[in-house]
């Protein structure tokens, strides 16, 4: 993987990084992990690899969470859930939604956050995610109806 990143590194220099972080993890190397985790994220979002990024987000929070670092943990999860859902992975979500207690009604339309009952991450999210989540919810219904009676109706 190294050497089709050295070729390609807008496909598979993220993709590099995010094995090397979770090699770091594995072999305890936490200061590296964390910043392999951030650099694959951050090249997954360069190249508009939403899906990738939503992975990385969610293996780092995964990451913070055992170092509990909850907190921190809580930021990466809540771009995860983000970017599955702008990726439409409604599976996905789901899955996030039980693992962690989530209520996407709740999360998106009543501000409350990713919270856990073992690992305290109550709190309010952020209010420039939640506005981002309103916008894409918005956008997605706009573009869903063709009809203008319809889409008034909405």
């Amino acid at each position: 993987m190294k050497r089709w990143a050295r070729y390609s590194p807008a496909n598979y220099q993220h993709k590099y990084e995010l094995v090397q972080a979770e090699t770091m993890r594995l072999s305890g190397q936490n200061t590296r992990a964390m910043d392999y985790y951030d650099a694959a994220i951050e090249g997954a979002k360069e190249n508009k690899y939403i899906q990738e990024e939503a992975i990385a987000n969610e293996l780092a929070a995964n990451f913070y969470f055992a170092q509990e670092k909850y907190k921190i943990g809580k930021t990466y999860l809540q771009d995860a859930y983000y970017h599955y859902q702008m990726w439409g992975a409604k599976r996905k979500l789901a899955d996030l939604e039980q693992q962690y207690h989530l209520y996407t009604t709740a999360y998106v339309n009543k501000g409350h956050s990713i919270r856990s009952e073992a690992g305290g991450l109550g709190g309010a999210a952020s209010v420039p995610n939640l506005d981002m989540l309103s916008i894409l919810k918005a956008s997605q219904t706009l573009s869903s109806e063709v009809v203008l009676g319809n889409l008034l109706k909405k």
